[in-house]
């Protein structure tokens, strides 16, 4: 998928603003909230992608625009993937809990739609490997941040947000915060094997630890993880 159009610096500008919000997003907590941990990312993530749906919607409505859709199996596994979930909704026990998801999780068909559109700008802005690359390189640091910033939070070594009632540094929640620093773990690995060959020195194999090293974080993911499956 991608969008063909002469407005260089409007299309530079969203990616740029895609950047800073890849870079702010674990560190962002709406205290307001009952479930702040759940809730923020949700909302976070619902506006974001609605503010780029209609700089995309100017954009295409430009005569020098053209959008279309590449052919990928990971494209066409995500809309299958919908697909299965709208049809199981629909003839589920309740839509309006499967669409709107409840509180605790946010994490319903509304939410996963505008997941989906994330998805797809990520198609459209990161083309090129030189920009993919480089928005791997954002991710990897803002999550190594948030990552050493966990350790020294109250349930590591107790130096940051002590008498916060949160859990999971900025997170709100552990699992999440879990499932957040594994994606960074297995995306870091990625980054480190796919590096030119005059590149690969020692020390970058050691990238990766640093999303691990307050490995107690990852009880919570297993621990959760086992007890649905049993």
């Amino acid at each position: 998928m991608f969008l063909s159009t002469k407005k260089g610096t409007f299309l530079k500008a969203l990616e740029w603003g895609m950047y800073i919000f890849v870079a702010i997003f674990p560190f962002l907590l709406y205290p307001g909230y009952v479930f702040n941990g759940s809730t923020t990312r949700s909302v976070n993530l619902v506006l974001f992608a609605g503010i780029f749906a209609v700089a995309f919607g100017v954009v295409l409505l430009q005569k020098d625009s053209k959008f279309s859709i590449a052919k990928s199996p990971i494209t066409g596994a995500l809309l299958v993937f919908l697909l299965v979930l709208f049809v199981s909704a629909f003839f589920g026990a309740d839509f309006g809990t499967s669409f709107w998801s409840k509180a605790t999780r946010t994490s319903g068909l509304f939410y996963l739609l505008h997941l989906g559109t994330f998805y797809l700008f990520l198609m459209m802005l990161f083309r090129d490997e030189q920009k993919q690359r480089r928005f791997i390189k954002v991710f990897l640091l803002s999550t190594a941040l948030f990552s050493i910033g966990a350790l020294l939070s109250k349930e590591g070594w107790g130096m940051l947000f002590v008498t916060k009632p949160w859990v999971g540094f900025t997170f709100g929640n552990s699992t999440f915060a879990a499932m957040y620093l594994f994606a960074g773990f297995l995306l870091a690995i990625y980054y480190v094997a796919s590096l030119p060959q005059e590149k690969k020195v020692w020390w970058k194999y050691l990238f990766p630890v640093i999303f691990i090293i307050k490995a107690d974080i990852f009880c919570c993911l297993f621990n959760n993880t086992i007890e649905s499956i049993f």
